[in-house]
């Protein structure tokens, strides 16, 4: 039964921002780097029973194999549903500079959310199915995925408890860490 899930925001990216296969820079694989590396002297325990889960897009994928890789583990799995639904077409034809998900979430509070956008509650309960599949023993879980999306799962489901209440969006390679809640 898996007690913690961390969440990583994939490593920075090249620049163009509606390309969606682009992949991770240089820069962006050694954050991802260093986030392992952190992950791995801060959370005791980590390796036994893991488990990485990716969203399928190149730069999550990329990221992934880089913690695959950290961890020594031989796969990971990639769940196509692990996104906010029609998010990035709603950024780009808006003015807003603001962080994306603080806007996601304000917009979705206020009951201003596009319909085509799917609401955090929905991205929670696609990411509570997904690890529905996980295997019994495993008692770690690495999620690898994109912040409004990691964030709508840490804040919006109720079976893991976040370390804090919604701050900033997260930046490339930043992570948080969720513990299951006692019962």
């Amino acid at each position: 039964m898996i007690q913690r899930i961390i969440l990583i925001r994939h490593g920075k990216t090249e620049r163009d921002k509606t390309n969606p296969n682009r992949k991770l820079t240089e820069k962006g694989r050694n954050q991802i780097i260093e986030t392992c590396k952190i992950i791995s002297k801060n959370v005791p325990g980590i390796r036994k029973n893991l488990e990485i889960f990716s969203s399928n897009t190149n730069r999550t994928i990329e990221s992934a194999m880089l913690t695959r890789q950290f961890f020594g583990l031989k796969s990971i799995t990639k769940f196509s549903n692990m996104r906010v639904s029609n998010i990035d077409s709603w950024i780009t034809n808006s003015a807003c500079k603001r962080d994306v998900t603080a806007r996601y979430f304000d917009s979705y509070l206020s009951y201003n959310l596009p319909n085509e956008v799917s609401t955090p509650k929905f991205v929670a309960e696609s990411f509570l199915e997904d690890l529905n599949k996980v295997r019994n023993q495993t008692k770690n879980v690495i999620i690898i995925g994109h912040g409004s999306a990691l964030e709508s799962f840490a804040y919006f489901q109720t079976r893991y408890k976040p370390p804090t209440r919604f701050v900033k969006e997260l930046d490339y390679g930043e992570w948080l860490l969720l513990r299951k809640k006692a019962k």
